[in-house]
C-alpha cells in the first residue's frame, strides 16, 4: 500500500493472496486478462484485476489493486507488483488497446504474448467501416484457426473495402487472430470476458469503502476456494463438467467425418470434401484447433473414436482433474473482524462527488444486449401528440387533428349503430305481435268448430 507523503492519505493498494499465486502457477494455464472497473463508493477510484481460468474454464482471481485512476502510472504500479509476485514474464495476456496499458505490459512483461480484445477492436473497426458484411468477415478472420481460412476471409474483405483490409493487416496478427496465437498456452480466447465476468461477480462490493472492499473480496475468494475444491467429489470424468459438455458436442460433430488410417497413430480424416491429417501421438490436426485449444477437434475426435478410446484422455493436462485440485488446494487463513484492527492513522482519499445522481450501472454500447436481470421499462408515449418521451400533462403541442376526426367518426358510428338497434327491436316487436294475433285467430276458429259440432249433436237427439 502506498500513501501520500504530505498528509498520509491513502493513494493505492495491491493485494495478492498466497493461495491465489500458488494455484495459478501450479494449476492454471499461463494466461490471464487485465481490466479495470470504476468503484461506486464515495471516494471513487478504480479496481484493477488480473483474472485467469482454471481447468474447468471458470474464473480464477490472481490479484487486484485499488488505484485513483486508470492511467499508465496506475498500470505500471499494478504490473510491477504482479511481476514480482509471479517471478516470470512468459504469459499470454489479454486486454483492451489502451496506450498506457499496452506500454506497461511491454515494459514489465516483455517476453509475453499480448492479445487485444476483439470486441474493443471491432468497436474501433466499425466506427471507420460500418458496412455489416465487413463485420461478419472480421469475425471470420478473428476465429479462423488456420492460415487458409484467415486468408480466405481477408481476401473477401479486400474485395469489399481495401482500406478496411489494410487497417486490420497493419495490426500485428498475433494480437487478434486465432491462427497466429501461441499454441503452448492452450488458450483460444479472443475477448476479455473473463475480466468482465469478474467485475460482475464483485458488483455488490464496488459501493463499499476501500477497507471493506478489500476484506469483502478476500472473503469471496476464500469461499470460492472452499466450494470449488469440494465440487471435485461430484466429477464423473477426468475433466470438468464444462469440458465434458464441450467434448460431447465435439463427439456429435465427429460422427459426420470419415477416418482412414495411415499407420503409426496417424490418420486422414475427411470432413465433407476436405481432408485433415491427424497425429494422435503429437496431438496435432491440420485445422490447428487442437493445438490452440488443447481439446480434441472433431477431426481428431473421429480418429480417437475410430480406435475405440476415450476422447477425454487426449485433452491437454491443463484440463485434467488433478490440475483443478492443485489450483484450489491452498488454504486461506481466517481473519478477525475489522473493528478489532489497530488504528494506523491513514486518512481516506478525498471525496469525489460528481454533479447529479450517482450512476450505478455502466454505459453500454449501442449494439450491446441489456443485462438478464434488468427491469423492463416501457417507453412513455404522449396521448396528445403521439410523441415519445413525455405524457399528456407535460405536452406543449396542440392536439392532433386526426384524433378529433377519429372521435367524430366514432360518434357517428355509435349513433348509426343505436338507430339500427332500435329498428331491429321495433321489427322484432311487430313480428311477435303478428305471431300472437295469428295464434289467437286459430284458437277462435277451433272454438267455433267445437261449438257447431256440439249444437248439431243436440238437434239430432
Amino acid at each position: 500500500m502506498t500513501l501520500e507523503e504530505e498528509n498520509r492519505t491513502f493513494k493505492r493498494i495491491f493485494v495478492c493472496l498466497a493461495p491465489c499465486i500458488s494455484g495459478f502457477l501450479n494449476g492454471c494455464r499461463p494466461f490471464f486478462g487485465l481490466d479495470g472497473c470504476h468503484l461506486k463508493g464515495p471516494y471513487g477510484g478504480v479496481l484493477l484485476c488480473a483474472v485467469s481460468l482454471h481447468a474447468n474454464n471458470g474464473l480464477f482471481s490472481i490479484a487486484f489493486a485499488i488505484v485513483g485512476a486508470e492511467c499508465r502510472d496506475s498500470w505500471s504500479f499494478f504490473l510491477n507488483c504482479l511481476h514480482d509476485a509471479l517471478e516470470d514474464d512468459r504469459y499470454t495476456i489479454m486486454s483492451d488497446r489502451q496506450k498506457g496499458l499496452t506500454r506497461a505490459v511491454s515494459e514489465y512483461f516483455p517476453n509475453s504474448w499480448h492479445r487485444h480484445c476483439s470486441k474493443h477492436l471491432l468497436n474501433n473497426f466499425k466506427a471507420k467501416y460500418p458496412l455489416l458484411i465487413l463485420q461478419d468477415l472480421f469475425w471470420m478472420a478473428v476465429k479462423a484457426p488456420n492460415e487458409f481460412l484467415f486468408k480466405k476471409a481477408m481476401e473477401k474483405m479486400k474485395t469489399f473495402d481495401n482500406n478496411a483490409y489494410q487497417y486490420l493487416m497493419d495490426i500485428p496478427l498475433h494480437t487478434w487472430s486465432t491462427h497466429a496465437f501461441y499454441t503452448n498456452h492452450k488458450s483460444p480466447h479472443i475477448t476479455n470476458n473473463v475480466c468482465e465476468s469478474f467485475n460482475a461477480w464483485i458488483d455488490n462490493l464496488r459501493s463499499m469503502t476501500v477497507l471493506k472492499l478489500v476484506d469483502g473480496l478476500r472473503v469471496k475468494i476464500m469461499m470460492r476456494f472452499y466450494t470449488q475444491f469440494s465440487s471435485t467429489a461430484s466429477w464423473s470424468y477426468n475433466v470438468g463438467p464444462r469440458i465434458a459438455t464441450e467434448i460431447n458436442k465435439t463427439t456429435e460433430d465427429a460422427r459426420y467425418c470419415k477416418v482412414k488410417p495411415a499407420g503409426g497413430h496417424r490418420y486422414e480424416v475427411y470432413d465433407g470434401f476436405t481432408r485433415f491429417p491427424v497425429n494422435l501421438v503429437l496431438h496435432t490436426c491440420e485445422c490447428k484447433a487442437w493445438q490452440i485449444n488443447g481439446l480434441p477437434c472433431k477431426h481428431s475426435a473421429a480418429a480417437i473414436i475410430y480406435i475405440r478410446e476415450k476422447v477425454e484422455n487426449y485433452c491437454d493436462a491443463y484440463y485434467h482433474k488433478d490440475k483443478y485440485i492443485i489450483t484450489y488446494y491452498g488454504l486461506h487463513s481466517p481473519l478477525p473482524d475489522l473493528d478489532t484492527l489497530d488504528d494506523t492513522n491513514v486518512l481516506p482519499p478525498p471525496l469525489r462527488r460528481l454533479p447529479g445522481r450517482p450512476r450505478k450501472s455502466r454505459i453500454r454500447e449501442k449494439d450491446e444486449d441489456a443485462p438478464s436481470n434488468a427491469r423492463r421499462i416501457s417507453t412513455v408515449r404522449c396521448s396528445n401528440c403521439k410523441d415519445l418521451g413525455h405524457n399528456r400533462k407535460g405536452c406543449q403541442r396542440a392536439p392532433v387533428r386526426a384524433k378529433k376526426a377519429r372521435q367524430e367518426i366514432s360518434a357517428s358510428e355509435s349513433q348509426t349503430s343505436m338507430i339500427k338497434q332500435t329498428q331491429q327491436h321495433a321489427s322484432a316487436q311487430a313480428k311477435a305481435k303478428s305471431q300472437l294475433q295469428a295464434k289467437q285467430i286459430k284458437r277462435d276458429i277451433r272454438k267455433d268448430k267445437i261449438l257447431r259440432k256440439h249444437s248439431s249433436n243436440l238437434t239430432i237427439q
